[in-house]
Formats: C-alpha cells, sequence, structure tokens
C-alpha cells in the first residue's frame, strides 16, 4: 500500500471520520445504510458495464464494502491499523487472484 502523503493524509482523515460516525449511533445507523447503497450501486455498475453476471457481482460487490467494513470498524491505534489496513489489501489480492484462476461458472 502506498505510505506517501497524497494517500495516507486522506485515508487518515477518512478514518478519523469514521470513528466519530461510530460513536454516534445515528450516524453510525447511516454509515450502514450508505455501505447498502454503495454496495447496490457497485453490483449495478458491474452489470451496466456487463462485466459479470449478477451472482458474481453481488460478491464482488459486498466484497468491496467488506474491505471498508472492516477498514474501520474499530478505533485501534495507528500502527495497528496501518498493518491491518495492509493485511487487508493483501487478502484482498489473494481473493482476486484466486478469483482469476477458478472457473465460477454454473
Amino acid at each position: 500500500m502506498p505510505t506517501d502523503e497524497s494517500v495516507q493524509g486522506p485515508l487518515q482523515a477518512t478514518r478519523q471520520l469514521m470513528i466519530n460516525v461510530s460513536r454516534n449511533p445515528e450516524l453510525s445507523a447511516r454509515r450502514l445504510q450508505m455501505w447498502a447503497t454503495y454496495e447496490t450501486e457497485i453490483q449495478a455498475a458491474l452489470l451496466e458495464q456487463r462485466l459479470t453476471d449478477s451472482l458474481t457481482a453481488q460478491v464482488l460487490a459486498h466484497q468491496m464494502i467488506l474491505v471498508l467494513q472492516i477498514m474501520f470498524a474499530e478505533a485501534i491505534p495507528d500502527e495497528l491499523w496501518q498493518a491491518r489496513v495492509t493485511r487487508i489489501f493483501n487478502a484482498t489480492s489473494q481473493v482476486a487472484s484466486l478469483t482469476n484462476e477458478v472457473d465460477m461458472t454454473l
């Protein structure tokens, strides 16, 4: 994961925002609605562009949002959070490469 300020600054700002949101029940509920909307929109975009079938689009959209949910699930110390983000991106890359190697057609 890039470590330059152009990526780290906005990522840290988003992290702080999510920490503040998680402390407020109303905002936390709205965050869940937002992620559900994003997931639906990602799935629709994949289908609109004819990049995959409906089931695969649903799985990919869910996986993309799950990454965000894990990244911002809880407030943890900065040094642990950076390690968590790196592990999430590595795991996501591994899943993507496995998906590309397996014929998932029914």
